[in-house]
């Protein structure tokens, strides 16, 4: 038998595995969408339910197009209120398609009416005093208690200079705090910082950080726990990569069914549309490569050694398309266990290419070695800070510096992007 008659059923040989090891494939996608159809089924089924419930313990208010998050307790605090009245049960109230309730009011200081049914307390930023306006709202609302700590102080309104930076924070109510941070910023960066997102009002889920913050140019992350006050700067896009999942489902079947190569390749090409969505351009060309020598690979190359290869650089893929190489980024810490003061932590020289991290499986996260990572609904699942790996942390202290422990959850956290 000649060598070319050989070579001919071999290749026609492995055109059938690889038709064989692609159904095989096809069955176990099909598999999983049938899963996830079922849960989705399920989601939908619990929903239905939930939207029987007249109110759920947390309420989302829309006042003037500004957005809070609360408690049905905290505003029933006041029974005598006309808030108390709304949420009381007593009327027939539907929320937005958004599942929020929209109050016809001007927002900008609702944040002080929710603090002080919180609290019993008129608690204002350091140096501010109340205006007439927040006088007329809590007239509106019928809270007694916030008119009488208003008349009894005899305070006015300070309006905010225009040029006062991250004056709509709730967190850096410490006007000098606002300054120094401003003074950490390149000074090329000029303009008005604008709230992109507060997790108090927005969400803590990580879809709601996207959301709001991807795909805007540079900015500036403020984090609360506790008493501490950290955060970090960043002049490259945040960005949703949840696409890479796709990728990196592709990866772990290749990985633990050890499909032929050629399969692999079919399977990119059938795939192809939504992996060019997913992945930026110089990654999708070099998976097109790695692709096409597969066919190459499958007659002389050594499957061992081509199987474990191939992994390493698909998965490189994947990770490319998370991390931002960043120049100007930094971390810092304004109040921290340690009483050290406001201090900026700058790169580690040669580690800039791990600036920060984008996934839509978690917040804002900085550094390689989890710097900082602010997780999804950090306020109740915990969140890492590892200084030492990406960014320095201060001479004579520790990778735990910004909050005296590896491990925290987040009290709030806001993120500000340059007004366009």
């Amino acid at each position: 038998m000649s060598e070319q008659t050989i070579e001919r059923q071999q290749r026609s040989q492995a055109l059938i595995d690889a038709a064989k090891h692609f159904k095989e494939a096809c069955e176990i996608f099909q598999r999983e969408a049938d899963r996830l159809h079922e849960e989705q089924e399920s989601i939908d089924a619990m929903s239905k339910k939930l939207d029987q419930v007249h109110f759920k313990s947390t309420v989302k208010l829309n006042v003037g197009g500004q957005h809070f998050t609360t408690s049905v307790h905290t505003l029933t605090k006041d029974p005598n209120s006309m808030l108390a009245a709304m949420f009381s049960g007593r009327f027939d109230m539907k929320p937005s398609e958004d599942g929020s309730f929209f109050i016809d009011r001007d927002g900008t200081h609702f944040r002080f009416i929710l603090n002080f049914l919180r609290t019993g307390k008129l608690t204002l930023p350091e140096g501010a005093t109340c205006t007439k306006e927040l006088e007329e709202e809590a007239e509106f609302y019928q809270i007694q208690g916030l008119l009488d700590a208003l008349r009894s102080a005899k305070l006015t309104v300070k309006v905010c200079p225009p040029d006062e930076p991250f004056r709509e924070s709730t967190i850096l109510t410490n006007v000098e705090y606002r300054k120094i941070l401003k003074g950490w910023l390149p000074e090329v960066l000029v303009g008005e910082w604008r709230l992109l997102f507060r997790a108090s009002r927005d969400g803590f889920a990580a879809s709601a950080f996207h959301s709001k913050c991807d795909n805007k140019g540079p900015t500036i992350t403020v984090v609360k726990s506790g008493a501490n006050i950290f955060g970090g700067f960043t002049e490259k896009s945040w960005a949703n990569y949840g696409g890479c999942k796709f990728l990196l489902q592709l990866i772990i079947i290749y990985t633990y069914t050890r499909m032929s190569l050629l399969t692999l390749s079919m399977l990119y090409l059938s795939f192809k549309p939504p992996f060019h969505a997913i992945l930026e351009r110089p990654q999708s060309l070099m998976l097109q490569k790695i692709c096409r020598q597969s066919f190459r690979y499958i007659t002389f190359g050594d499957e061992q050694t081509v199987h474990l290869t191939l992994s390493r650089e698909l998965m490189t893929i994947y990770l490319l398309n998370s991390y931002a190489n960043c120049c100007q980024a930094f971390l810092f810490s304004l109040v921290n266990p340690s009483a050290l003061g406001a201090i900026k932590l700058s790169l580690i020289t040669g580690k800039e290419g791990h600036g920060i991290y984008s996934n839509s499986n978690c917040g804002p996260v900085f550094g390689s070695g989890c710097d900082l990572y602010i997780s999804s609904n950090a306020n109740t699942i915990s969140c890492t800070s590892r200084l030492g790996t990406t960014y320095h942390y201060p001479p004579r202290k520790q990778s735990s510096f910004l909050t005296g422990d590896h491990d925290f959850f987040v009290t709030d956290y806001e993120v500000f992007a340059l007004k366009q």
